[in-house]
């Protein structure tokens, strides 16, 4: 087995175990809020259990969001126009 091959099947095992591990949460915390009284002192379910998931958030600079903004005015007025 190559290397190519073996991160490919890694990435592959990773993916698979978080599903699961999702699902465990999923039933885990549905159980643990079930019984309860007071929903407002309740953890979230990242409180709870934490997947170590991270989204990431793309950061745009400004120059690229001017010439966004101008390009969808630019836009905005052709096509009202009509």
């Amino acid at each position: 087995m190559t290397m190519a091959e073996f991160n490919i099947r890694l990435f592959a095992f990773y993916r698979m175990e978080l599903k699961e591990n999702i699902k465990t949460r999923e039933i885990a915390y549905n159980s643990y809020i079930g019984g309860s009284m007071n929903l407002k002192k309740l953890p979230t379910k990242k409180q709870f259990w934490d997947l170590g998931i991270k989204k990431a958030i793309p950061k745009i600079n400004k120059q690229a969001m001017e010439f966004f903004k101008q390009a969808q005015q630019e836009y905005n007025n052709r096509h009202n126009g009509k």
